[in-house]
């Protein structure tokens, strides 16, 4: 596998973890 194709896929998780964080946290207020 090619290195920016791995970083490109760890960009859109760590993104998509930020995301959900802050939809729970949005709920919980």
């Amino acid at each position: 596998m090619d290195i920016r194709k791995v970083k490109k896929l760890i960009e859109m998780l760590e993104s998509s973890k930020l995301e959900e964080i802050e939809i729970h946290e949005g709920k919980s207020q």
